[in-house]
């Protein structure tokens, strides 16, 4: 079997040779071809290589969980894509206004936005929530708003400063307030306000607050908008359009309109677009300071202008004919699969280097050029056949595995290996057979390891010992590896989207984690929500029967002696306002009844700041008149018409049915294949991930086909890890399977392997230490560094078959190249970690602390068990030498 096995290699060698001489006989054609092909495959790559932003499209489709996220997106199309709009307003009535004027903006976009919905279906509520309230509830909001009907009612045909000085006027001059509690809250907020205004301050006065306040009614200053927009995956930027138009429309929004307003982005468009850019930006940096940094490591290595240009131009041939594969075959990169060129660029120069040094070394002992080059590919032609074959391995492992994001990465840097090996044995052949290099000189560093090689010949039992104690060490420390299943985390935290998401988990009402449930009818929708809002982790689960209420026909009663009370059954108020009034005549007028009525301390603070105002008014010079007039006006009465229009609103709702819903609600919550959907929100603080996994199973128990961002993450998450088990364990027994098979000895197997799983043993517990975690990116590391570490010592074995056991392997041009093979993959890799894109950061991190570990081990390790295993054979005894 061993001669079989021999004969393999032997076979191998005579191929190399043979290549390598016909190459030889016909460089010119050969450089022509390469050439033509080159320009060609480049024009291709250029029209036909795209790429994939979608990060659903990471993991396969036919998983059942991705499975029901599918079906989910078919029944309601509108809910995905979307760009999520937060307005955040000094008062509720800013954000509102903001809100109404951007989704009219926005529905006249039909185009670009399909879509626009309030996730809270706030448009419906302004006509409908009071009848959506508890009934009791409702009736101390009634209470609240008869107390209140001599001021609110007065103001509904005056809603301007004016009219509001006049009716204060009117109650200064009675004996006391109607209903003192009200009363006096919403005078306290007068005064309050009226004093900002005199110190040129604004400070709007929110109606809608003082009329809600404490009546069960939800108020807040945050509104969320929904868009729905058009995106082309197969665009290098897919929402790019859908972004700038976003932009304009803001942009376009009257300043008046957003004063006191913050608008802010995320949402799965927004996520996306931000991710790709900084992954494209990160892509183009790092992959050309990877170039860069790898020709300066190579000048290092090669000692020769010449061989330094040769090696690039055999990198960007490689890169083109690479790419020409991946649009043939793949056709869209996805964004783990768009690093392939900072792998490839770290991983192919490996075998120019390994063949140059080689034939820089024979061209020292005299042989003439020809015989040079056909020499080096007889001796590290094999150990490059191997290591293309091993290193594939490590890519080709992830093929079998659900995860599509990097079996994509794993088929395209397989199959670049072999194109880096055929033009590594080809190209440069043929470029030094037309212009040849010179002969190889021991450089002072060499030297170095030179005697680094002669210590470890002196005492390789020691440093075995040193790298078993190592190794010791990192066993507890490697179990402690984790795994990061969120994808929110691979992203720049630093961008809009992003830091906009991370506030909005502080938001339970956010609907960002929420999971949605699809069932067949309204009767089981109704059901279901019922069961899942009974649950602890839920915090409410709502279908369309949520906006149907009960109680209707006691809760109409309300509304209409309200409406008849109010006397809202005339014209709309909205709009009147008034921006001018003189104040010399209406604020003197309104002291003097509030100093004559009496002494009651709300007459006292209101006449306290009127006064204050009056005096800033009287004293100030003409502009900042007017600008202290408008911040009156705006402060008491900027948002008084809409909440009276508001309202009046509410108080004409009419009953409700199912086929009486808008269309609008009808289209969010009910497919038009059928389909009712149950939307479930957790409870609890949602910044901390047990309280997300606690209320995905939780809801998982009840509804098993539940979809969500929350079971995208957690079911990715899983796919991601058994990917990452399943390629670790494949590729380590297909490369011990090819080692058996071509090297044909079980002890040159070990000792090429024992290096190798020191080295990822190191790397797990540096992982550790250094706050590293496994992650959707570089989950991809550990099987590849397998595929790549073993490379060393195929080459360290492979040098002592050829050469003999008896020198200082680390005085060989094998050790140095095996150095700057190394030297330029870890500066390639560590280029990747100064990406924007923080998955493609952790990626460069951890590659390059696994090969720098990997080299360590194969120079110091792999050496000194070579001596050790040496000595025992001859007796001499464990650390002695010949």
């Amino acid at each position: 079997m061993t001669s079989t096995r021999n004969i393999v290699l032997d076979q191998l060698e005579r191929l190399a040779c043979a290549w390598v001489r016909r190459t030889c006989a016909s460089p010119k054609r050969i450089l022509l071809a390469f050439a033509v092909s080159t320009v060609l495959l480049g024009y291709y790559v250029a029209g036909h290589l795209g790429v994939n932003s979608d990060t659903e499209a990471l993991v396969s489709e036919k998983l059942p969980w991705h499975q029901d996220f599918l079906k989910f997106k078919a029944a309601f199309p509108q809910l995905e894509n979307t760009i999520l709009i937060v307005i955040d307003g000094d008062t509720p009535e800013q954000a509102d206004i903001v809100r109404d004027t951007l989704r009219s903006e926005l529905r006249s976009q039909k185009k670009m936005f399909p879509a626009v919905y309030e996730p809270d279906m706030s448009e419906f509520l302004e006509q409908h929530g009071l009848l959506l309230m508890d009934t009791q509830a409702l009736a101390d909001l009634g209470d609240r708003l008869v107390e209140m009907q001599p001021l609110l009612g007065s103001l509904g045909e005056n809603p301007g400063l004016h009219g509001l000085l006049s009716i204060l006027r009117k109650l200064a001059e009675q004996d006391d307030l109607p209903s003192a509690d009200s009363a006096r809250e919403m005078l306290d907020r007068i005064a309050d306000s009226t004093r900002a205004a005199a110190r040129g301050e604004g400070s709007v006065m929110s109606w809608q607050a003082l009329i809600a306040s404490d009546r069960g009614v939800d108020i807040r200053n945050r509104r969320l908008l929904a868009v729905k927009s058009s995106s082309d995956f197969s665009a290098v930027l897919p929402s790019a359009q859908a972004v700038a138009a976003m932009r304009k429309t803001l942009a376009s929004l009257p300043q008046e309109t957003l004063s006191g307003v913050d608008i802010r982005l995320t949402g799965e468009t927004m996520l996306g677009h931000e991710e790709m850019r900084s992954v494209l930006t990160g892509s183009v940096v790092t992959g050309g300071a990877a170039l860069v940094t790898v020709i300066a490591v190579l000048f290092w290595a090669l000692g020769s202008l010449r061989l330094v240009i040769f090696t690039v131009a055999s990198l960007l041939v490689g890169l083109v004919f690479t790419s020409a594969f991946a649009a043939a075959c793949v056709g869209q990169l996805n964004i783990i699969s768009i690093a392939f060129a900072v792998l490839y660029i770290g991983l192919s120069v490996d075998f120019s280097i390994h063949y140059l040094l080689r034939y820089r070394e024979d061209l020292g002992t005299g042989a003439i050029n020809q015989a040079a080059l056909r020499a080096a590919a007889g001796e590290v032609g094999v150990s490059l056949i191997l290591s293309a074959v091993t290193t594939s391995v490590g890519f080709f492992a992830f093929l079998v595995t659900d995860f599509d994001g990097v079996a994509e990465l794993g088929l395209i840097g397989g199959v670049g290996m072999y194109i880096s090996l055929l033009i590594s044995l080809t190209l440069l052949p043929a470029l030094l057979t037309v212009w040849p290099g010179s002969a190889w000189q021991r450089a002072p560093h060499l030297t170095k390891m030179a005697r680094a090689g002669a210590l470890i010949r002196r005492h390789p039992g020691s440093v075995l010992l040193l790298f078993a104690g190592m190794a010791v060490i990192a066993v507890p420390l490697m179990q402690r590896l984790q795994f990061d299943g969120n994808p929110m985390h691979l992203r720049d935290p630093a961008s809009e989207s992003v830091r906009t998401f991370d506030a909005l988990l502080h938001d339970r009402r956010s609907p960002l984690l929420n999971l949605s449930v699809l069932v067949g009818d309204l009767e089981s929708a109704r059901h279901l929500a019922a069961r899942l809002e009974a649950l602890p982790e839920v915090a409410n689960a709502i279908s369309v029967a949520s906006f149907l209420p009960d109680d209707q026909s006691e809760k109409l009663a309300i509304l209409d002696d309200l409406s008849l009370l109010y006397g809202f059954g005339g014209a709309s108020t909205a709009g009147k306002s008034e921006h001018s009034v003189v104040l010399d005549q209406e604020l003197p007028a309104l002291l003097t009844a509030l100093r004559a009525g009496g002494s009651e301390p709300w007459r006292v603070d209101l006449a306290s700041a009127f006064s204050t105002f009056l005096r800033a008014y009287r004293s100030a010079d003409a502009p900042t008149k007017t600008n202290l007039q408008q911040h009156l006006a705006s402060n008491l009465t900027a948002t008084l018409g809409y909440d009276l229009h508001l309202l009046r609103k509410q108080l004409s709702a009419g009953a409700l049915s199912l086929e009486d819903l808008p269309d609008a609600i009808r289209r969010i919550w009910i497919a038009p294949d059928g389909h009712y959907r149950v939307d479930v929100s957790p409870a609890g603080n949602l910044m901390q991930a047990e309280t997300l996994q606690d209320f995905l199973a939780a809801v998982v128990r009840v509804a098993p086909h539940a979809t969500g961002i929350p079971v995208l993450y957690e079911r990715a998450a899983a796919a991601v890890v058994r990917a990452f088990q399943v390629a670790l364990s494949l590729s380590l027994v297909a490369i011990v399977m090819v080692l058996l098979s071509l090297l044909g000895r079980v002890s040159d197997v070990v000792m090429i392997l024992v290096p190798l799983l020191l080295a990822a043993m190191l790397t797990a517990a540096g992982s550790v230490l250094f706050g590293l975690r496994l992650n959707f990116a570089n989950v991809v590391a550990l099987p590849l560094l397998f595929g790549v570490g073993v490379d060393s010592g195929i080459h360290m074995v492979r040098r002592i078959r050829t050469r003999g056991a008896h020198e200082n392997l680390l005085a060989s041009s094998t050790a140095r190249a095996m150095w700057f093979a190394a030297l330029t993959t870890i500066v390639s890799f560590g280029n990747m970690a100064f990406s924007p894109h923080r998955g493609t950061a952790s990626m460069g991190v951890l590659l390059t602390l696994g090969m720098t570990l990997t080299v360590a081990c194969t120079l110091a390790a792999l050496p000194a068990l070579l001596y050790w295993r040496r000595n025992r054979k001859s007796g001499d005894g464990v650390g002695k030498t010949e």
